[in-house]
């Protein structure tokens, strides 16, 4: 990419031919202040916030509708456009109720950022506010509050640019413009989640996460979803270690990480909402013949019955170091040729994120020549069968084609659909609690950190581990 000399503040630096002030500054580590602008939506210049003085203009000019050109010399804290954004602020601000402390955005509100940094004014407006609907139902996921808009139009050009639909728009005129869905229905899309955490102020929320912590006692944790094989970059956000906040959930919201290969800044409802649903029916105690065991008592009962193994069957939700250590055992180590893996069914299809292998690392395992299953399979289960189920709870057809005499080792976080069927039930980490590497549908190879700590189970890998103690004893 060709590059222009530029001034920003001046201080001299090579940029980007093609960027706008707002990305060139931005990318050099200089912020300048916005409301409308977003790295993935065409500019719009509609808040005014980022104006900023260019040497040889008559005015101040909106830094995310201009682009740079060679020599050109930029001002971004001079005393003409701090005046300005606070003259912005003010009129932003004139009409926006006061609803701080029980507002959901507070503590992550770009307005309020702003006004700490350039507002700080004396309030010259002594008329009433101009009053909106406050609980507008847009959706089963979202509300929205009139009064707290600031009519950037981020929720009305992410549905049209990146959406490809007309979901929002704003109606009226000046003061009493505000946004609003078609005919008022309900905004019906795979991708709402994404109207609350593009809004930059608190206009529009999470139902979900309405009231329920403030966001300065979150943290963030990097991970990827492992809903389907695209493998959307995501931040798990879990409170804060305070003893005031452990009894609160240890996951408390999902939101979307930035990776401009993969889902840019967004993911799907799915992802968003669904991934909590890994936290519920979990087991923590090893199970045998219908009676809790210890870690003792499963090692005992893995030493009477590993060599009468000959069916495997590997998750698509574990990691490429589980599998690669599950095939060094059991294909390399014990030779044996019945092993499979299983995954989700397949499902729906976009062109925005989602894909139609609902698994996380289908493609790895497929890449190691393992074979997938599904409920048209044909498998002839013989001796002992062991199975990895991260997500077992959606295949049931293998447990209901495994004879009754057969001993079936079944390791899993989730108690089984016919736990019957099992003879064994090693109760192991789910994806938040595991680390490692998982490979998505193009290739690329994404990193997972451990969210949770449980020292309740054991990950696939120390199982694994304790399988191959007992092998290499043999």
């Amino acid at each position: 990419m060709p590059k222009v000399k530029i001034k920003i503040n001046d201080v001299e630096y090579e940029v980007e031919q093609g960027l706008s002030v707002l990305d060139a500054a931005e990318s050099v580590g200089i912020e300048i202040p916005h409301f409308c602008a977003h790295k993935y939506l065409k500019p719009a210049g509609l808040c005014r916030m980022c104006l900023v003085e260019i040497k040889g203009a008559r005015k101040l000019q909106t830094s995310c509708t201009t682009p740079v050109k060679e020599g050109m010399e930029v001002y971004t804290e001079s005393d003409a456009v701090v005046k300005a954004r606070k003259e912005i602020l003010e009129l932003h601000l004139a009409n926006h109720p006061l609803d701080c402390p029980e507002c959901d955005q507070a503590g992550d509100c770009l307005l309020q950022k702003y006004y700490d940094e350039y507002g700080l004014y004396e309030r010259r407006f002594d008329i009433e506010r101009t009053h909106f609907e406050k609980d507008v139902i847009l959706s089963d996921n979202l509300i929205l509050d009139r009064e707290r808009c600031i009519l950037c139009q981020r929720c009305v050009r992410f549905s049209e640019e990146i959406l490809g639909e007309k979901l929002l728009a704003v109606f009226e005129r000046g003061s009493r413009s505000y946004i609003a869905t078609y005919n008022d229905e309900k905004i019906s899309t795979l991708y709402s989640g994404n109207f609350a955490e593009i809004c930059p102020v608190g206009a529009i929320t999470d139902r979900r996460f309405r009231f329920k912590i403030r966001n300065w006692f979150l943290i963030k944790k990097e991970s990827i979803c492992p809903l389907c094989e695209r493998g959307c970059n995501i931040y798990v956000e879990t409170p804060k270690d305070r003893p005031y906040l452990k009894n609160y959930e240890r996951l408390q919201r999902i939101s979307s990480r930035d990776n401009p290969e993969i889902n840019k800044s967004f993911i799907c409802d799915r992802g968003r909402y669904e991934l909590f649903s890994l936290e519920e029916n979990r087991i923590y105690k090893g199970i045998s013949e219908m009676e809790e065991v210890g870690w003792q008592k499963i090692k005992k009962i893995l030493k009477e019955h590993l060599f009468t193994i000959e069916t495997v069957i590997l998750s698509s939700w574990m990691t490429n170091e589980e599998i690669d250590l599950a095939l060094s055992l059991f294909k390399d180590y014990l030779n044996l040729k019945n092993i499979y893996f299983w995954g989700n069914p397949a499902g729906d299809e976009d062109e925005i994120l989602i894909k139609k292998d609902k698994n996380p690392n289908s493609y790895y395992l497929e890449h190691k020549k393992v074979k997938r299953l599904n409920s048209k399979s044909r498998i002839d289960f013989k001796g002992s069968t062991l199975i990895f189920g991260d997500f077992f709870r959606e295949n049931e057809f293998v447990l209901k084609k495994i004879e009754d005499e057969s001993f079936v080792i079944l390791i899993s976080p989730y108690i089984p659909s016919f736990p019957e069927k099992i003879n064994l039930l090693i109760p192991s980490a789910n994806f938040f609690e595991k680390e490692g590497y998982y490979t998505n549908f193009e290739g690329r190879i994404q990193e997972v950190e451990r969210i949770f700590e449980n020292d309740k189970v054991k990950t696939e890998f120390e199982i694994l581990e304790m399988i191959e103690s007992i092998l290499r004893k043999k």
